[in-house]
């Protein structure tokens, strides 16, 4: 059997190491990473290795924030560790797992001592779903409690990233505009989720993705849209970027003298948008919903 502990003890060792990574000296080979790693760092894993992960992030000042899937009860106790961890944690379940099933990851959540913290419990998922599918072990351990895949893994994969991509750019690039995506996200009703627990938020203090900054006088309508919408402005100069969901950039444009434009939706899928608006004077940000 493997040990709980060394996993999450390789887990702590490999952030570390790489932190050390800045101020190394020697060997000369490690010498070129010398003040070129990110201060910022996440531990994160599935199952045993999210449970693990709980270890590996227990009072360790390296971590900038936690991030699972379906994480496994472990020895030494991952729930105990939990409540050692008070960076921003965000838990990702199946409604259907039948190994590390969403009481499990409902006590993990509860533990944690962080005052930004998120569960999300997607529909259909199964504990295997989160992986390319080719996993033998996880795929016949999950069978024997009979439980087997409802979809894709293909499919599972978009329905969960659209959670950590945006946690996991706003905690370890800074990026404003993917908290507040990542929050509207969480805020918003979803037909994919069947739960959700949250405590605080990771949006950015300056401005709200469903109200625009108020250096920015604009308006967009209609929304929901079908084949196109419009913005309406104070100003005439302004740089316009429209992402999907999962933070894409689908969209750039600067438009000058113009104070009412149209955008085509005609080639994109049905779903969630945002629109930035930038300028000199700030900037703006609006969900758009395209049916």
């Amino acid at each position: 059997s493997p040990s709980h502990g060394d996993f999450g003890n390789d887990l702590k060792f490999l952030v570390n190491a790489a932190q050390g990574l800045n101020t190394i000296s020697t060997p000369s080979a490690l010498v070129t990473f010398n003040g070129k790693v990110s201060p910022k760092a996440a531990i994160g894993g599935h199952s045993m290795g999210g449970g693990s992960s709980f270890l590996a992030s227990a009072s360790n000042t390296s971590v900038t924030c936690l991030f699972n899937f379906a994480a496994a009860t472990t020895n030494p106790s991952s729930i105990a560790s939990a409540s050692l961890i008070n960076v921003p944690a965000l838990l990702i379940s199946g409604a259907i797992d039948c190994v590390a099933d969403t009481t499990v990851q409902n006590s993990h959540y509860a533990a944690l001592a962080s005052t930004k913290k998120f569960h999300v419990i997607l529909k259909q998922l199964t504990h295997c779903d989160f992986g390319n599918g080719t996993n033998f072990n996880c795929t016949f351990g999950q069978s024997s409690t009979g439980c087997g895949n409802v979809v894709s893994n293909a499919l599972a994969f978009p329905r969960y990233m659209n959670y950590v991509q945006n946690f996991l750019d706003n905690q370890l690039k800074n990026d404003c505009a993917a908290g507040q995506r990542f929050m509207d996200s969480v805020n918003t009703n979803s037909s994919l989720r069947s739960g959700l627990k949250k405590l605080g938020s990771i949006a950015c203090a300056a401005a709200s993705v469903n109200e625009f900054n108020k250096t920015i006088e604009a308006r967009l309508y209609p929304n929901p849209a079908h084949s196109s919408f419009f913005i309406e402005t104070a100003i005439n100069n302004f740089n316009l970027k429209l992402f999907d969901a999962y933070g894409k950039l689908i969209l750039e444009k600067v438009y000058a003298d113009a104070n009412t434009v149209e955008i085509n939706l005609q080639q994109m899928n049905a779903g969630i948008y945002f629109v930035e608006l930038e300028a000199e004077g700030g900037r703006s940000y609006f969900k758009l919903v395209k049916e």
